[in-house]
């Protein structure tokens, strides 16, 4: 199969599999916006864990200043 087949072909997903042909799931698009507004709602939750988390150890490292951020970097013990 030549490599311009896969940019021809608008009905084959573009898997990293080349010799695998990948049909969409027959969903309405209606069926298909519910997981993506899940993931997207999903991306903000752990982005805001993640600077959350952040937040709290520049916290205990600057405020209340234990060794929470030495425990958590492994080559400062």
């Amino acid at each position: 199969m030549p490599a311009s087949y896969e940019r021809e072909s608008p009905t084959i997903f573009n898997a990293p599999f080349w010799l695998v042909e990948i049909e969409p799931l027959p969903f309405s698009s209606d069926v298909r916006g519910i997981p993506k507004d899940v993931h997207i709602a999903d991306q903000y939750v752990l982005f805001a864990m993640i600077l959350g988390h952040a937040a709290i150890v520049l916290w205990h490292h600057y405020v209340r200043r234990d060794d929470v951020l030495k425990g958590m970097l492994p080559l400062v013990r």
